[in-house]
């Protein structure tokens, strides 16, 4: 589990590297850095430092290895047979606390998407986990990021709002 949990925090940073470097243009890389341009950093590698690492490949190969392992229906469960499980899954609402405290789910556990990258354990990975957010959306990114982790995670379709829509009871 420690493994997965550092192969996701590389998967999860490289993704962060890789956006803010994507905001701008190659002058304010170049500039951030001192002007330096590759074939110098290169040459004074050379014999310093561990080779470089192809951190887009690294991210290939964790979702090549996640989407080759999906079964069909994806990982999901409509609001009954969520309800229908409730007793036998740990249900974490990523919503933020403001509309957690508003409505929720008997018995879920909140941790808003912001903060789950730091709160895995906090999260039971012994126990079938059902991810819930606004429309379902959000929760499919975050089931994705915990089942790489090596949890048992699925997702109720439709979030809360297909929840409401089944008249299903909320705190």
């Amino acid at each position: 589990m420690r493994r997965a949990k550092q192969v996701i925090g590389i998967v999860l940073g490289t993704t962060l590297m890789m956006s803010i470097a994507a905001c701008g243009d190659n002058n304010d890389v170049e500039n951030a850095t001192g002007g330096e341009n590759e074939a110098a950093a290169a040459e004074e590698n050379v014999n310093n430092e561990a080779p470089e690492v192809d951190e887009d490949e690294i991210v290939m190969q964790a979702s090549r290895a996640y989407f080759n392992t999906l079964p069909e229906g994806s990982y999901m469960m409509s609001a009954d047979d969520v309800y229908e499980a409730l007793d036998d899954v740990v249900i974490l609402d990523i919503r933020a606390d403001g509309d957690f405290a508003e409505e929720a789910i008997a018995g879920a556990m909140n941790i808003p998407m912001a903060q789950l990258g730091t709160s895995f354990d906090e999260i039971p990975s012994d126990e079938k986990v059902v991810v819930v957010c606004y429309s379902g959306q959000t929760a499919s990114q975050a089931m994705a990021v915990l089942r790489m982790a090596g949890y048992d995670t699925y997702i109720a379709t439709g979030g809360m709002n297909g929840w409401n829509s089944a008249e299903l009871p909320v705190e």
